[in-house]
């Protein structure tokens, strides 16, 4: 039986009768799908690798009744050194939960997939500030996405002069105090800065910030996605307990 051969990777799994898992795959030709690997809880399966989280490879699917089994995987690279520090780990599972959650079937997804394996990749191999890296991430995420967020002036005036910085959860950004509302957030002059440097693509090497100002960061794009999807992050909670 010829199968479809696409390059995903792994965000999301859940076990299945007896040995078997049912993953979901984020995939470069095919969007976000789910699919049947049997036997891969079994210790002997060959494809055990391919239902693990942060699994790129190339799978090769076959479509009967209607869903998707698995018949074989070739890696491409698993970011296996994740597991061995928590706060990358933690960072890494919120990169999975974005494209999970805020990413839909039927729709192309190889620009937020590109996205994650980029962020994926500079965790694993570079020795950037984990904060950093995700905050950079969840901007290029949001931004890919369509909700790209500006702190160059307020979103609403478009002042640059204010005593006082807001993050607007319904502009994306940015306000001064007297465009401010109810859905805002008092913003520090440093968090301001963190984002201005992240959206100028200053390399993460050279950026020097407080723990408490990147928290900020973090801490408020958590509320925007919360703002515009009706869900937290759960992974970004979980990363922001374990990272104090």
């Amino acid at each position: 039986m010829d199968g479809i051969k696409v390059r995903a990777i792994v965000c999301g799994a859940q076990d299945y009768k007896e040995s078997d898992k049912l993953v979901t795959l984020c995939s470069v030709e095919e969007g976000k799908i789910s699919v049947l690997l049997k036997g891969c809880r079994k210790p002997t399966s060959k494809l055990r690798f391919a239902c693990a989280p942060f699994c790129f490879g190339e799978y090769v699917l076959v479509e009967k009744g209607g869903y998707y089994t698995v018949t074989g995987c070739t890696p491409i690279e698993q970011f296996t050194s994740l597991s061995s520090d928590i706060d990358r780990f933690y960072a890494g599972n919120v990169m999975l939960e974005a494209l999970r959650k805020l990413t839909r079937e039927g729709e192309n997804v190889a620009r937020q997939v590109a996205c994650v394996l980029d962020a994926l990749k500079t965790l694993c191999y570079e020795e950037s500030s984990v904060a950093l890296v995700l905050i950079k991430f969840l901007c290029s995420f949001l931004k890919t996405s369509g909700y790209a967020l500006d702190f160059s002036k307020c979103n609403v005036c478009r002042t640059e002069n204010m005593s006082k910085r807001y993050f607007s959860y319904e502009h994306g950004g940015l306000v001064c105090g007297i465009c401010a509302g109810r859905n805002c957030e008092i913003m520090s002059g440093q968090a301001t800065g963190v984002f201005r440097a992240i959206l100028k693509d200053t390399p993460l090497s050279v950026m020097r910030f407080e723990d408490n100002v990147l928290r900020e960061c973090l801490t408020l794009l958590g509320g925007y996605v919360t703002n515009l999807f009706g869900f937290r992050l759960n992974s970004l909670i979980q990363y922001l307990d374990i990272s104090k």
